[in-house]
């Protein structure tokens, strides 16, 4: 599994698959990988493209500090599971390279986004949207992975790719995964006690 560090080598390196003719499934997460994310690997092995995934910890989806902190990082292990999984990529950006410049914009979502859970995470939606957006211009994906555990989350990409990417990437959405209790598998699950 190929591991590249900063945008424009992971550019570099995509442009170079689709020049050879072939496709790129992108698979974005934010680590600490989990059966959840397992069941999107594995769908992504129904065709025969180059699959990529993104482990990155989005500091602009936190309104607290304290909560991205302690946020929880498993690298060693989550290498461990895309090579199980014969990822052929891990796209591991470093803040600095792959957040642009954007203290002075905000860009607007659909009003929707402002409602259900959204209207309790400020700016957490906007910097999912920053994120994302940036993830599949850095990658060229043809096909994106994510889970309908998020529903919101769901509608907001579905967004960007109408708005950005007129349709050009195709989105997979993939079941939720639950664990023996019912509960969506999270990796904040962690931070749960069972009391």
């Amino acid at each position: 599994m190929d591991i590249i560090t900063t945008v424009l080598d992971q550019q570099n390196y995509c442009k170079s698959i689709i020049s050879n003719g072939k496709e790129i499934s992108l698979i974005p997460t934010m680590g600490n990988l989990h059966k959840g994310h397992e069941s999107l690997f594995i769908k992504s092995t129904e065709n025969s493209n180059r699959r990529i995934v993104s482990i990155f910890v989005n500091p602009l989806q936190f309104n607290d500090t304290k909560d991205y902190a302690e946020y929880p990082r498993s690298i060693e292990n989550d290498i461990k599971i895309l090579e199980k999984h014969k990822i052929d990529c891990l796209f591991m950006p470093n803040v600095k390279d792959i957040i642009l410049d954007s203290e002075n914009k905000t860009e607007p979502l659909p009003d929707y986004m402002s409602i259900l859970c959204g209207q309790y995470r400020t700016g957490h939606f906007n910097g999912v949207f920053e994120i994302v957006k940036r993830l599949f211009e850095v990658a060229y994906p043809s096909l994106v992975y994510f889970g309908r555990k998020d529903y919101q989350q769901i509608l907001l990409i579905k967004h960007i790719i109408k708005k950005y990417f007129d349709n050009n990437i195709n989105l997979v959405e993939c079941e939720t995964i639950r664990d023996d209790f019912g509960l969506a598998m999270s990796s904040r699950n962690l931070h749960l006690s069972t009391n």
